[in-house]
């Protein structure tokens, strides 16, 4: 389908410009929320909605590319953003692992 390629700059958009952006923004306005767990449960969902933006949006280019038999990362810009979907994916993994499960030291989780 012609229209999954129309798939990655829309969601490469809600993922980097948006949702990571809120994100790292929620802790500069924190004193606006009832509590901290408040805003540390609404950073993890931003956190995890641009990973899996950042995600589905590599996976409709590269289908669209597969689909009509265009070579896979060949340019600058492919190989920049697996390198972006890379760090992406390690700092959610990190966060998650850290401050969301329960096996993590104390003194690392504030």
């Amino acid at each position: 389908n012609p229209c999954n390629f129309n798939y990655h700059p829309v969601l490469m958009t809600a993922a980097f410009p948006f949702f990571a952006t809120v994100a790292a923004l929620l802790w500069r306005v924190q004193h606006l929320f009832p509590s901290r767990t408040t805003v540390k449960v609404l950073h993890a969902l931003c956190s995890v909605a641009s990973f899996i933006c950042a995600m589905v949006g590599a996976y409709a280019v590269n289908k669209f590319h597969a689909d009509r038999g265009f070579a896979d990362n060949y340019s600058l810009h492919s190989w920049i953003g697996i390198c972006a979907l890379i760090l992406l994916g390690m700092q959610v993994a990190q966060g998650l692992f850290i401050y969301a499960l329960p096996f993590a030291p104390r003194g690392l989780v504030s």
